[in-house]
């Protein structure tokens, strides 16, 4: 990624080149998070995720900015929460460490796998320093097709004809562990998102789905929402999309998609 700093594998940092400014900034009437963390899909291409970097940058110039990738092969062979901590440490340091606001925008499950043990890791203090999350298409249900169908669509092409015969029997194991009440990475990480001694409920959030994605259910993603609110979560937004693919919306509609994430940080607790 252009400009980011390899920090650990699948982790890359942007450091603005001065520090956040508590005022507005000259590319956004918005006032501007110090950090932006974005926990992104299984797989994710860096030519795809620069689709949203490239906004943050050109919107946020003074935000310094965090990739979270989620490898493959974490979510299939190191799926335990001791794993996923170790993965993540570095980009949990470097949260820690940070000074001021924190912005979390996290795409699909493998995002939410992320997010979720990222929230683990953090002090108090920065769980605090949180001003609002945008979850992409997420978070869903760990059923056993969908979840097979993710993986291999976050495949690379050349492995996807070959991959099936790897992916349905692995994840099958975790599937009918499933049925009999065992959590897996996906349905340890959905409930983390609406814990409260995680996530303060007063922290704004927004929900974007579509109607069309073919891996995530929007009612699964809805349903969630609903729980947020339940659970006494009290800025808690929806934005439903109706054509648009897994982790895509910009492509349907990217005023719509950017005016909801501006929206939701011009309602920040300052």
């Amino acid at each position: 990624m252009e400009g980011f700093e390899s920090i650990a594998p699948s982790i890359q940092l942007l450091r603005a080149s001065e520090p956040p400014e508590t005022g507005s900034i000259s590319h956004s009437p918005i006032r501007s998070p110090a950090l932006i963390v974005l926990c992104t899909w299984v797989a994710a291409y860096p030519r795809h995720i620069a689709k949203y970097t490239d906004r943050y940058r050109r919107d946020f110039p003074d935000a310094n900015i965090l990739i979270v990738q989620t490898p493959l092969t974490s979510v299939l062979f190191s799926p335990s929460d001791k794993a996923q901590q170790r993965r993540l440490q570095p980009a949990s340091e470097i949260i820690n460490q940070s000074t001021s606001s924190i912005f979390f925008h996290v795409y699909s499950n493998g995002g939410t796998v992320t997010v979720s043990q990222l929230l683990q890791a953090l002090t108090p203090a920065r769980r605090e320093a949180i001003q609002a999350i945008v979850l992409d298409s997420c978070p869903g249900r760990a059923t056993y097709r969908r979840t097979c169908q993710a993986v291999i669509t976050s495949a690379p092409r050349s492995l996807r004809l070959i991959l099936p015969l790897v992916v349905y029997p692995v994840l099958l194991i975790p599937a009918l562990l499933g049925k009999l009440g065992v959590e897996n990475v996906i349905s340890r990480a959905r409930p983390r998102l609406n814990d409260t001694t995680l996530v303060n409920p007063k922290i704004p959030r927004s929900y974007m789905y579509s109607e069309a994605d073919p891996m995530v259910s929007w009612k699964d993603v809805h349903d969630h929402a609903e729980e947020a609110r339940q659970l006494g979560h009290q800025d808690v937004r929806e934005i439903r999309f109706n054509d648009s693919g897994h982790c895509a919306h910009t492509m349907e509609d990217p005023d719509k998609y950017w005016g909801a994430v501006h929206s939701l940080l011009q309602s920040i607790r300052l």
